[in-house]
């Protein structure tokens, strides 16, 4: 599901690379690849574990239900921060 907002990223994180490296994209490149990889790879792994968690049926989906109800709304978009308060400038 955030296939869409990481191209958006990749295309800010690239411009910065680019800008920083006086427009050479040998030198932009292989730092926006290490910048990204990380990041991505977090992303990814969380799609995995909301595929996981969402699609749950039986034991899965009753605990996955409890915690939904027992957390303060709050604290579930709070684990989301890194996500979703990313910045590509920083």
């Amino acid at each position: 599901a955030q296939g869409a907002a990481m191209a958006i990223e990749d295309a800010g994180v690239l411009a910065r690379a680019m800008r920083e490296a006086n427009g050479d994209p040998a030198v932009a490149l292989p730092r926006w690849e290490a910048e990204r990889k990380p990041r991505v790879a977090r992303v990814v792994k969380r799609g995995a574990f909301n595929h996981f968690t969402w699609h749950a049926r039986g034991p899965v989906a009753l605990a996955r239900d409890a915690v939904l109800w027992l957390r303060k709304p709050e604290r579930l978009m709070a684990d989301f921060d890194w996500l979703y308060g990313w910045d590509a400038e920083t």
